[in-house]
């Protein structure tokens, strides 16, 4: 039986340790929170407070880092020093790590990690890859994503002012963790090569971190984007439209279908892409323990994840500038 150390034992890493175990893994928690502990003991195999304690109980054969995003860096060097490739959650840190994400790269030589964006494994995202794939409504030329959901009714239990993602310094705000549209944007349209940005603050949820954040941006290959990520709605809402020279595609998540105009046909084709919520977690945990058996670099790995926040330190410049800034690749 595989056995998996899950570090963070939060809303996130819950949902990892229930699809790890219904995939058959042996699973160890740690966490420093103790009240969250308790909430977990008995229920795994083992349950640390440190990290230094869990690893002295090894070995493991792979880990999930679901800690707050300040902390994903420093759990992942130590991770691999121990010889674990490792699965993180996005995004790969704050905008203030990037030196520390840049040092990542030469330990990619030698080991991998893979990195949770999971609407690549979401059952809309694989269709309209497929369709853009088949050069269903031909050449591409514009995209546009958006998502938004209340902060406060992400956990409703808890107090959203506790959270991390009110904290800017810790990592906090739309641009970061609503980053898996700038993630996906990319897989199906090539890189972004420059972005202008208006990251805001709407005093309506008060935080430090980002509420409001919009992204213009143009592709390497001349395609033109629009991103939108908030914190703000009051309704989940999650949509793509991309427009093409022979048709568009268009996706909207409370329709649970997937649309494609055929300008030739002057018609709608339409595709079901209705999935349990879960059903994405579940495909990335499975992919995540299939590179594990066999040793192979995941689809969404460092290079990729590197890439998103790369765009997010150029919409970051951008905000601060007032200007266009091309995206640095290394």
């Amino acid at each position: 039986m595989v056995h998996i150390l899950v570090v963070g034992a939060g809303s996130i890493g819950t949902r990892h340790i229930k699809n790890l175990q219904a995939l058959g893994a042996d699973v160890t928690v740690v966490d420093n929170d103790r009240d969250r502990l308790a909430g977990v003991q008995g229920k795994y195999r083992d349950v640390f407070l440190s990290l230094d304690d869990a690893l002295a109980h090894g070995p493991y054969d792979g880990a999930v880092v679901a800690a707050p995003t300040h902390l994903h860096i420093p759990v992942v060097v130590t991770l691999i020093t121990a010889g674990i490739n490792p699965f993180v959650e996005k995004p790969l840190g704050t905008i203030h790590d990037t030196g520390k994400i840049l040092r990542l790269n030469p330990l990619m030589n030698h080991a991998w990690i893979m990195v949770g964006y999971s609407m690549r494994y979401s059952k809309p995202i694989e269709t309209i890859y497929r369709l853009l794939s088949e050069y269903r409504i031909g050449d591409m030329l514009h995209i546009s994503a958006s998502v938004g959901q209340y902060l406060p009714d992400w956990h409703p239990v808890e107090d959203y002012r506790l959270s991390y993602m009110v904290d800017h310094n810790k990592g906090g705000g739309a641009l970061l963790d609503l980053s898996h549209e700038i993630d996906y944007v990319q897989m199906l349209c090539g890189r972004i090569s420059s972005v202008s940005a208006s990251i805001g603050r709407v005093d309506t949820l008060p935080m430090d971190a980002d509420n409001l954040t919009d992204l213009l941006v143009m592709f390497e290959n001349e395609i033109s984007g629009y991103i939108h990520m908030d914190v703000l709605s009051r309704d989940y809402h999650r949509t793509c439209r991309i427009i093409g020279d022979k048709g568009t595609i268009s996706w909207d998540y409370s329709s649970g279908v997937v649309r494609l105009y055929d300008a030739a046909k002057h018609a709608w084709e339409t595709f079901d892409v209705q999935e349990g919520w879960n059903a994405q977690y579940l495909s990335e945990m499975q992919d995540y323990l299939t590179c594990l058996e066999k040793n192979i670099a995941p689809e969404c790995g460092y290079r990729q994840a590197l890439e998103t926040m790369n765009v997010i330190w150029a919409a970051v410049d951008s905000e601060r500038l007032g200007e266009w800034i091309k995206v640095r690749y290394a």
